[in-house]
């Protein structure tokens, strides 16, 4: 795990409370009277670092009926895209999506 420094966790807060506090970057930095730029970019930072750090969640599939398709596209709640292009079975894969987190 990563430990941020100082500077990276002042700005963490920033970004953070904009967003509890439901407003822009932009409204938020005049508020604050902090540079736009500065808050824009440890923005940028901030989100790729915590897309780095999430690690998808696999489970085991195994086959439970002969209902085969030839091609599934899954689209989990992280806006991950999953391409099935052999064939499957539909049930079990549909299954073993659901219990993902």
């Amino acid at each position: 795990m990563t430990t941020r420094t100082e500077t990276q966790q002042h700005w963490k807060k920033h970004v953070d409370a904009a967003k509890a506090a439901d407003q822009s970057l932009a409204d938020y930095a005049r508020e604050h009277a902090l540079n736009l730029q500065t808050l824009y970019s440890h923005s940028r930072k901030i989100n790729k670092s915590d897309k780095v750090k999430t690690k998808p969640a696999f489970v085991r599939i195994q086959r439970l009926a002969a209902t085969a398709v030839g091609s599934v596209h899954i689209e989990l709640k992280n806006g991950v895209r999953v391409h099935v292009s052999a064939p499957i079975d539909l049930a079990s894969l549909l299954a073993q999506a659901a219990q993902l987190p």
